[in-house]
C-alpha cells in the first residue's frame, strides 16, 4: 500500500508540473485549475448526470423541471443539447476526427457556458490527441477551466473491482472535501461522474441518458446540429469489420472481433467488466454505505430496476 501511495504522489507530480508548464500560461482566470472548490458552484444537494443516450429525448417535462432546479453535470457531447448544466465534464477523444468535433462544437457553445465549471479530464495528452489546440482553441476562453488528475481504480473482474472499491472507501479515496484536485475513474466517464457526485457532498444523484441498453444518442435527431448550425455528431461503424479497424487504428485491445449492435461499454471484445457492473458495484460498496441515494431517470435504462427508476417516459 504504501509503495501504491508514492507511486500516486509520483504521477500527480508529473501531472501538476505538465499542467503549470503547458496550461497555466495559456490561461487567462485568476483561479488554480487544479484545485476545484465545490461551493463556488454546488447549489443543491441533487446531482443529476445528464449523459448522451438516446432517452434524453425521453425525459417528462417533470424531469427537466427538477434538473434546472436542481445541479446537473454534462458528459462530453451533451454539448449538442439546449439545457446548459452546471457543470460540463469531457476528454479528448483519442480519434482525432471526433476530437475536433468536440472543439468545435465547444467553441461554439461557449457563450452559453460562461457560468459552468469544466471539468477537462486528460489534459496532459492534449498535444497527443488535439495538437492545434494551442492555436485553434484557447483554453483561456473558458472562464471556469480545472483539470482535476484521474486516479485510476484497479480490479479486472467484479468480484477484484468490489474488493479495491471497499478498500478504497476505507482508506478515504472517496471522501468528501470541500476543494477537489482528484476524482477516481474506471473506464468511462460516467464512473467519474458518479465519484464526483459523492465526493461533492450530494446526496441524491439520478443518472439521465446512461442507457447501455442500445447504440442510440439524443443528437442523433437532426434537430439538435440544425439549432446552431452544428458540425456532424460522431459516429461509430455499422459492421464488426469495420469497427474492428476503427478500434485498432486507436490502438484499442481488443479480447475478439467487436459487436457494433451494443453499447461499446458493455461490449465484452473490449472489456471483461461492463460499465453496468462497474456502475452497480459503485453503488453498492460506495455509493450506499455512504448514504448517497442513486437513480437513474427512467426504467429503460440496463441499470434498471437494480437502481430505481425516478420517473415514466413522456407520454408513457
Amino acid at each position: 500500500m504504501l509503495h501504491a501511495l508514492k507511486k500516486l504522489g509520483r504521477k500527480y507530480r508529473r501531472f501538476r508540473q505538465t499542467v503549470r508548464a503547458r496550461i497555466l500560461p495559456k490561461l487567462r482566470c485568476a483561479h488554480d485549475p487544479l484545485h476545484l472548490r465545490v461551493a463556488d458552484f454546488k447549489k443543491s444537494d441533487t446531482l443529476y448526470i445528464l449523459a448522451t443516450g438516446g432517452s434524453i429525448n425521453d425525459l417528462p417535462p417533470q424531469a427537466w423541471d427538477d434538473i434546472r432546479r436542481c445541479d446537473s453535470m454534462g458528459i462530453n457531447f451533451w454539448l449538442y443539447h439546449d439545457h446548459v448544466p452546471t457543470w460540463f465534464s469531457c476528454e479528448v477523444s483519442r480519434t482525432p476526427a471526433d476530437a475536433a468535433t468536440l472543439m468545435q462544437v465547444l467553441e461554439k457553445r461557449l457563450p452559453d457556458y460562461q457560468n459552468t465549471a469544466f471539468l477537462l479530464k486528460d489534459i496532459h495528452k492534449l498535444d497527443e490527441r488535439y495538437p492545434q489546440w494551442d492555436s485553434e482553441f484557447p483554453l483561456g476562453r473558458i472562464c471556469h477551466f480545472y483539470t482535476l488528475h484521474s486516479l485510476s481504480v484497479r480490479g479486472r473482474d467484479a468480484a477484484s473491482l468490489r474488493r479495491a472499491l471497499r478498500w478504497s472507501r476505507r482508506l478515504g479515496l472517496f471522501k468528501k472535501s470541500d476543494e477537489l484536485w482528484a476524482l477516481p475513474m474506471k473506464r468511462a466517464t460516467v464512473f467519474l461522474a458518479l465519484a464526483f457526485g459523492l465526493m461533492a457532498g450530494y446526496r441524491r444523484i439520478v443518472l439521465c441518458g446512461v442507457d447501455l441498453s442500445n447504440t442510440a444518442y439524443f443528437y442523433d435527431d437532426p434537430r439538435y446540429r440544425a439549432a446552431r448550425a452544428l458540425p456532424d455528431t460522431p459516429k461509430l461503424p455499422s459492421t464488426a469489420g469495420e469497427l474492428e479497424q476503427r478500434y485498432a487504428s486507436e490502438g484499442v485491445k481488443m479480447l475478439k472481433k467487436p459487436d457494433p449492435t451494443i453499447h461499446n461499454t458493455i461490449d465484452p471484445a473490449l472489456n471483461p467488466l461492463p460499465m453496468d457492473e462497474i456502475i452497480h458495484a459503485f453503488h453498492e460498496e460506495v455509493l450506499r454505505p455512504e448514504g448517497v441515494e442513486l437513480f437513474v431517470a427512467l426504467p429503460g435504462s440496463r441499470l434498471h430496476p437494480r437502481i430505481p427508476a425516478l420517473y415514466a417516459p413522456a407520454g408513457a
